[in-house]
């Protein structure tokens, strides 16, 4: 009899009703789905408004930052290891005007042989420009306002029955032959997902070849070139002599017109 008064005192007094958890229970889910959806949304913004500024701001100040990196005097050195690294001779030029989205000017652009050619002149060029519009592609524009090459010199030596223009250049591994796609299973035409429109300006001035070699003591003076070529807004690249249809205009002029 006592035992059964002190567990009717227990349950009576100090015991715990099972339906008040339950009702802290069912309290308590609202809560949780509110804080659930609060991170949720907090992270949706992260990923899907915050992070793209972020890379989009990276990528603004990397653009802005390119110029200021990429000195006239630091292309220089870049250009010359990179050449360094690939061929047995050297580069040596001046940059006048570098901007990789406007592009760039070199003077006293200058390829020297390897060793076994005494370290003498292969390439001399006296100036370089390439004038174009990066920003301009985003729009569909294509313009490349001066390709241009002015009074280069290239020398053709001939030691030991081989040329330096073969010996130049370090070898490099042999790469695997690609497969031949059969181009009559393509479409006719390269189909763009956007509308653009074409300008090239290309100018070749006073090319000058000399070649001397066993039996052989040749050159090619005064050669010139000019390009002018626009295509209007295209969306289609016909892959045929139809692509000519685009062209507005092309004009293309060799010099001398006499015998070389």
């Amino acid at each position: 009899m006592i035992k059964k008064k002190k567990n009717e005192i227990r349950s009576a007094g100090g015991g715990v009703d099972p339906t008040e958890g339950g009702t802290a229970n069912k309290e308590r889910s609202p809560r949780a789905v509110a804080v659930w959806t609060g991170a949720a949304k907090t992270t949706a913004k992260i990923i899907l408004i915050w992070l793209p500024l972020a890379v989009a701001g990276l990528v603004i100040v990397i653009m802005a930052a390119l110029p200021l990196i990429l000195s006239p005097k630091r292309v220089e050195t870049i250009a010359a290891g990179a050449f360094r690294s690939v061929s047995n001779g050297e580069l040596s030029m001046s940059v006048r005007r570098f901007n990789p989205y406007r592009g760039f000017e070199i003077v006293n652009f200058v390829i020297y042989n390897g060793e076994e050619f005494g370290r003498s002149k292969f390439v001399e060029i006296e100036r370089l420009v390439f004038d174009y519009g990066f920003f301009g592609l985003f729009a569909g524009r294509v313009r490349f306002n001066e390709i241009g090459i002015y009074r280069p010199r290239v020398y053709l030596v001939e030691k030991n029955g081989v040329w330096n223009a073969e010996r130049l250049m370090k070898a490099s591994a042999e790469k695997p032959e690609k497969e031949e796609k059969d181009e009559r299973a393509s479409s006719k035409a390269i189909h763009l997902p956007f509308s653009a429109d074409f300008l090239l300006k290309f100018v070749l001035e006073d090319l000058r070849l000399y070649a001397r070699g066993a039996g052989l003591n040749a050159s090619i003076e005064g050669l010139g070139c000019t390009a002018d070529v626009l295509v209007p807004p295209f969306n289609r690249v016909p892959r045929s002599l139809e692509a000519l249809s685009l062209l507005e205009r092309m004009s293309i002029a060799l010099n001398p017109k006499g015998e070389l």
